[in-house]
Parts: structure tokens; C-alpha cells; sequence
């Protein structure tokens, strides 16, 4: 992961709005935001022997494919959520029920694992820094049903570049295991992100620290208080994170 300038911090604290859906609305209703992004899917069917990556343009391919390919392990991704038509043809395609997708929609649930009759639901916390050195919080939803790992994010973010070039140059053991172990490759190469994060708070907490025995200023008060506030919303995703695979 690229860090951020450790001479910048944000001129002012930064609120995230999460997305939930409006009090009195149904059980399971599908709430989406006007600026939701358009959504995209992706297919990656594998075996030992075998590696398919040909784009998919609607949830009838992706059928077909695990159909006809019953031997592979999938993995789907939807990145979007700007069509409420394809949400609920998702739902109906892989079992998914509607309290479920509600709470994918609602991007800012506590790290869980829910476990059904025929599939694990997953949720945790991806966190990056951006080059203002603030702190992003998106949600990553997970589905494990059989030889298919179902992956759901709110935007088009590129999380997983380690776990696709394990599977496509067919390194470690990954290409010949079971879908529970590529579902808990993904969910580790998340919690590896939250190191360069540690890492790098550290490093600035050090900078302040100085900064406060040979200067200090108002500016050194704000940015700790920035820095407090951005560790609250690290730790918190971290002891969920840590609660959820007890």
C-alpha cells in the first residue's frame, strides 16, 4: 500500500457519511444512495489445471459459467451498488437473503461472521490511508456457498492485486485448495493492509512528538487530535476484526 506524506495532514477532521437505510423503511428494504456507482462484475473461475478471466457483462454468464464448470472454484465480485434491479436479480440468483444485502448496502456494519445452513456471510473493514493522510473506512462483503466466494464492495477499489497474481501464476497452494481457503486468502490480505497503517501513524505520532518538545503550536494540538481520532476508528475495526474469528 502507498503512503501518504507524513508532512500532510488534514486542514480539518474529516466526517464519513454512512450509507443506512431511512428509519421506518421494511425489513430487508434495499435503500441505495443517488451517487451509488454503477455496478460492475467480475468472474474468476479456477482448478489446479485450469484458470478462466474473461469478462462477464450480466448474472446469466456468471450462471452459466459455475453451470457448466461445476469442478472450479468461483469467485464473483460486485463493485457498485447503482442498480437496485441487478442487487435484487442477485439476491434471487445466489440465495442471498434480503436482511443480508440490507446490510451491504448499509456500509458500515461491525465485522461479523453469520453462519447459514448452505453459506457464510462475512463482513470486515477495509482501511487506507489517502494522501491527505485521513482515513478511509469501506465495507467488504463476503459470501461463501460451496465452490463459490462472492465478494460485494461499494466502489470500484482495487483491494485483492496480491491474491490475483497467487492465483493466476498458480504459486502456494491456493489454485489447489477449497473455496473456504481462498475466501480466508482474501480476508487475510485485508488485515495485512492494517500494518503499513499501524506503521505509519507510528511514524507520525513520532514526527508530533518532537515537533512538541522543540516547537509546539496550536497545529501540533489539532494534528494529534486528527491522529486520536483516526486510531479510534483503526482499533475499533481491528478488536471486531479480532472478535469475529475467535
Amino acid at each position: 500500500m502507498k503512503k501518504p506524506d507524513l508532512k500532510t495532514l488534514p486542514g480539518k477532521l474529516r466526517v464519513w457519511k454512512h450509507k443506512r437505510t431511512l428509519p421506518g423503511a421494511a425489513p430487508g428494504a434495499i435503500s441505495l444512495s443517488p451517487d451509488a456507482v454503477p455496478p460492475k462484475l467480475y468472474l474468476t473461475s479456477f482448478s489446479a489445471e485450469l484458470l478462466l478471466e474473461t469478462p462477464v457483462d450480466s448474472l446469466d454468464m456468471i450462471k452459466e459459467r459455475i453451470k457448466s464448470h461445476p469442478d472450479l472454484l468461483h469467485w464473483v465480485e460486485l463493485k457498485g451498488f447503482g442498480n437496485r434491479a441487478l442487487l435484487e436479480n442477485f439476491c434471487h440468483e445466489f440465495g442471498i437473503h434480503r436482511l443480508e444485502m440490507e446490510d451491504v448496502i448499509n456500509t458500515y456494519q461491525r465485522p461479523k461472521l453469520e453462519e447459514f445452513d448452505d453459506h457464510l456471510f462475512i463482513v470486515t473493514r477495509l482501511l487506507k490511508t489517502h494522501q491527505d493522510a485521513s482515513l478511509r473506512n469501506d465495507q467488504l462483503s463476503l459470501f461463501l456457498f460451496g465452490k463459490v466466494v462472492i465478494t460485494i464492495q461499494e466502489n470500484y477499489d482495487e483491494h485483492f492485486d496480491s491474491v490475483r497474481t497467487r492465483i493466476r501464476t498458480g504459486k502456494g497452494h491456493l489454485r489447489s485448495s477449497s473455496a473456504d481457503y481462498l475466501a480466508y486468502t482474501l480476508l487475510d490480505s485485508v488485515v495485512d493492509t492494517y500494518f503499513p497503517l499501524l506503521e505509519f501513524f507510528g511514524e507520525k505520532l513520532d514526527e508530533l512528538e518532537d515537533e512538541l518538545f522543540t516547537s509546539p503550536s496550536r497545529h501540533s494540538l489539532h494534528n494529534i487530535q486528527i491522529i486520536k481520532r483516526e486510531l479510534i476508528v483503526l482499533r475499533r475495526a481491528v478488536f471486531a476484526e479480532r472478535d469475529k474469528v475467535k
